[in-house]
């Protein structure tokens, strides 16, 4: 009786094996490649669409790739090139130095470099993409250049509540006559607007207290620094 049962038992699963071959699992089909995508360039963390250095200055430059299949990118993926400068480096982030054979007219004529990387995702059926960005080459500055002079920087108001705003406005010149940047840095809170007047926002701070709000001018060679002082009421 035993015998039998077991008999039985090995028949059936013969027979069930042999009539479920078709349901075997396989592999699947691999994915097909995809390119890898460039989204952007930076400088100092910045997204970045036109570069502007001077001849003698030098910037480090880093592109924002990533691949859709996941696939790791190493530094010999990325190659960059220069139309009239110079790169420094490999990898996803080099440094660019500008040339330094323009004959400068006066006044400076507009000399503009294309730098181009190219990146791969290191597959045999990859096609390489690529990114241009152009650099606006400046001439060097003058040795007799003279920083901007702050004449004023004032708050409106000078004493405001928790979460709302001051407007902040400086009054600078350049001795040359140059074209000024405005670079605002806040305590808390964040900068609404950009130039010679922004809005303080005061969000996030912590406790009733004057608060500094830092501006560093720059006539693109030298700069200057001041700050005013908001009162804030939490």
């Amino acid at each position: 009786m035993y015998r039998s049962v077991t008999l039985s038992f090995a028949v059936l699963l013969a027979v069930s094996i042999v009539g479920s071959s078709s349901c075997l699992w396989s592999d699947p089909e691999p994915s097909p490649n995809i390119q890898p995508v460039i989204n952007d360039f930076t400088v100092g963390g910045e997204v970045v669409d036109v570069l502007r250095v001077r001849e003698g200055e030098t910037i480090t430059i880093t592109v924002i790739a990533w691949d859709g299949n996941g696939d790791q990118m190493e530094e010999e993926n990325f190659t960059w090139e220069a139309t009239l400068g110079t790169i420094v480096g490999f990898g996803p982030s080099v440094r660019y130095e500008p040339p330094t054979d323009v004959l400068w007219e006066n006044p400076p004529q507009a000399v503009v470099d294309t730098v181009t990387v190219t990146v791969t995702d290191g597959q045999p059926d990859s096609e390489p993409v690529t990114r241009t960005i152009d650099v606006e080459i400046l001439p060097p500055c003058p040795a007799d250049n003279q920083e901007p002079v702050i004449n004023s920087i004032t708050a409106d108001p000078v004493m405001i509540d928790l979460g709302d705003s001051a407007t902040i406005t400086i009054d600078a010149v350049d001795p040359e006559g140059e074209d000024l940047t405005y670079e605002w840095t806040p305590p808390f809170g964040y900068i609404d607007g950009m130039g010679d007047t922004v809005d303080w926002v005061s969000t996030d701070v912590c406790c009733t207290a004057y608060y500094d709000i830092e501006v560093v001018v720059s006539d693109g060679c030298k700069e200057t620094w001041t700050f005013v002082s908001v009162y804030v009421n939490v």
